[in-house]
């Protein structure tokens, strides 16, 4: 699995009940944190597992510049690092103890075996699972959308060929375009669209063949290109525009 979506997959922790955290203490040990201290740190091999017993657990990732963010917390019931039993890959987030903090921490074959053997624990872990998975097929979508956004619209700021002006008309040849983005002709289209949606594109009008006509305001189609650089853009069926927060654990 791409480490990107796994990134989106473990964003947000599992939550089990008292029972079953109870049952578990029986395959792993208890350990204990103070405020600020680092439990895991990203980057590490998901060697176990940890669920919060008490007090509370912030989740940051890196930038580029290696800054840290919070993008999650994380309180008493929550399972930590538990998709790293299934696809062992290394540790996407670091989790710090914010308060005084006591886990249990299971060791990835303990954690296979209490699945085995704790049904409820399987189907709150596959059901989990499944929410997640759903939330990052929306996301993946909105990512498309955004990217071909961003082609299509740099294609237009290339073809602009007065830059004074800010409301232009523009002949595009879809053939032409497709060859340079390496898009299909119905993905130019729907970006068109998309952008029609959020005013960026004022009118379009089929000139036959290839050919599409589109009046563009390029005052906004520079604002969105900016806006999409900064932080992924979801425009939604109805032309909304509302910023995706960037969220890994």
């Amino acid at each position: 699995m791409n480490e990107n979506i796994y990134n989106l997959i473990e964003v947000a922790p599992t939550k089990l009940n008292s029972g079953i955290t109870k049952f578990l203490t029986n395959y792993g040990k208890t350990r204990i944190f103070n405020a600020g201290q680092v439990v895991v740190r990203e980057g590490q091999q998901s060697c176990s597992v940890f669920i919060v017993l008490e007090g509370e657990a912030s989740i940051t990732k890196s930038d580029s510049n290696g800054n840290q963010s919070v993008i999650a917390m994380a309180g008493r019931g929550a399972v930590l690092g538990e998709m790293g039993v299934f696809l062992n890959l290394k540790r996407t987030g670091s989790i710090h103890a914010k308060t005084s903090l006591k886990v249990l921490e299971v060791n990835n074959q303990n954690f296979l075996n209490a699945l085995i053997n704790i049904p409820d624990l399987s189907f709150r872990i596959l059901k989990s699972l499944s929410s997640k998975l759903s939330d990052v097929n929306v996301r993946l979508a909105n990512l498309l959308n955004n990217n071909l956004v961003m082609a299509v619209g740099l294609f237009l700021m290339e073809a602009r060929v007065d830059l004074y002006d800010e409301i232009a008309d523009v002949s595009l040849d879809l053939r032409a375009i497709s060859q340079q983005t390496q898009l299909e002709s119905f993905h130019v289209k729907s970006a068109i669209l998309t952008m029609k949606s959020v005013g960026v594109v004022r009118r379009t009008r089929s000139e036959g063949g290839h050919r599409l006509w589109v009046q563009v305001d390029f005052r906004r189609l520079s604002a969105l290109i900016k806006r999409l650089v900064a932080a992924p853009i979801r425009v939604d069926d109805e032309g909304n525009q509302a910023t995706v927060r960037k969220q890994a654990s």
